[in-house]
């Protein structure tokens, strides 16, 4: 595949994007995270749903824009309240900003859990905490890709 340059002060890029979510992801895997954003956000104006807009939380995770990320998520959860890739990265956005216990919430929710109301932060237990959470993200990010292959 050809090297893709983003156009300083422009979106533009040049190809097609009839097959984006597939040509995303490989873009995405080559460390082009600004282009495959726009290839995500080109396969949501022709089709809306929780998967591009997670697609493109992760993408803007990547370029470390959580705030713009979480705002793709809260986009995500507006079409599947239940989706847990869409909660995992709303954590994963809010871990980013600062926001812990928001955060927390989150992670709670992509795991199936009732949230819980009260929370401590020790270091010790916010890092045993975070083990089991990698585990889930790469997963996460593993389905993500897979889910892209099948579209």
């Amino acid at each position: 595949m050809p090297h893709i340059k983003v156009s300083t002060g422009s979106s533009h890029f040049p190809f097609s994007c009839q097959a984006c979510p597939s040509k995303a992801e490989s873009l995405l895997e080559q460390g082009q995270c600004e282009a495959a954003l726009y290839c995500f956000r080109q396969a949501a104006l022709e089709m809306q749903s929780a998967d591009n807009y997670v697609s493109q939380a992760v993408c803007l995770i990547h370029l470390a824009r959580p705030q713009e990320a979480l705002r793709a998520c809260d986009r995500a959860i507006a079409f599947d309240s239940n989706s847990p890739t869409a909660w995992l990265f709303r954590g994963v956005a809010c871990h980013r900003l600062g926001r812990w216990r928001e955060a927390y919430i989150c992670y709670d929710l992509a795991t199936g859990q009732s949230p819980r109301k009260q929370f401590r932060f020790p270091k010790i237990r916010v890092a045993n905490r975070l083990g089991p959470l990698k585990a889930l993200i790469k997963g996460a990010f593993n389905s993500q890709r897979a889910r892209l292959r099948v579209h």
